[in-house]
Parts: structure tokens; sequence; C-alpha cells
């Protein structure tokens, strides 16, 4: 099979930035992987917080750019709006909308084959949301811990 003209479009809440270097490192060197075989872009939200340095926790994510490079691979970041521990049952619905914008955006450039999601929730619910409304097929990875912590 020659994977050099498939082009991949990577979700995911987990991935390292500037602010966060080492989260989610191992998905990041699996798209490095993936990446010699295919043309691979990512979308890696983070959730949305003000410039508010008060809140020393939350104020890192403002600080994140909405858009980078790291080892050859574009990755967008942007914001989503969730209030920690509250109506989690929301989150994947609220991720969908504010992805679905820079999905589109990326789509203009980059007319991706297929969309490779990493977690089950909320990721997974909003790329497969997305999957039907663009008609792509949709693969999700789940690493088992994220399925038992969203059953409870």
């Amino acid at each position: 099979m020659n994977t050099s003209h498939l082009n991949v479009l990577t979700l995911t809440s987990l991935f390292p930035n500037q602010q966060q270097p080492h989260l989610g490192i191992f998905v990041r060197e699996r798209m490095k992987e993936v990446a010699k075989l295919c043309n691979l872009k990512v979308i890696a939200p983070v959730p949305w917080f003000p410039s508010i340095k008060i809140f020393r926790k939350w104020h890192r994510f403002s600080q994140i750019p909405y858009h980078e490079i790291q080892e050859g691979i574009e990755i967008f970041h942007p914001r989503f709006f969730i209030i920690p521990k509250i109506m989690r049952s929301i989150y994947g619905f609220l991720y969908f909308l504010c992805i679905l914008p820079y999905v589109l955006k990326v789509r203009k450039s980059f007319n991706f084959d297929l969309i490779d999601v990493h977690w089950a929730y909320p990721d997974g619910f909003a790329g497969v949301i997305l999957g039907k409304i663009l008609h792509k097929p949709v693969i999700i990875t789940v690493r088992g811990n994220d399925i038992y912590l969203y059953t409870k």
C-alpha cells in the first residue's frame, strides 16, 4: 500500500506544547513515525482560559501558541471552553464546536483522507461527529484508562 499520498488529520487533547512539553509525548512519538509514511497535521485543542496570572495553573493555557511546528509536524491548538469537573457530559460537544472552524480551515489547504483520533472522550466523540459531517473515515485509539475513567 502506497501511503505517501495519504493525508491524515490527527485529533488529540494530549500533545506536547510550549507550556506542557512532556504532555502526551507518546502520542507525538507515534505521530512522528506516522508522518514518515504519509502527510500529517495535528489539531491538539487546549482549554480556554483568559490571560490572568493569578490563576497560575490555568494561566499557562493562554500562553500556548495557536500554531506551531514540532519536528516537522504542523500543530494547531484551538481553545475549547470547559468548566473543570462540571457538566462533563457536554465536553465532547463543546470540543467539537471549538475545533470545527479549525478543521474547516485546515481542510482548505490539506484535504485529509481520514481523521485519526487519540482518546475516546471528548476527542473521539468530536472526531466521529466531524467524520459524519465531512464524510471521512475516523480511527480512534483508546488506551484503556480513558474508557475506564469515563464510565465512572
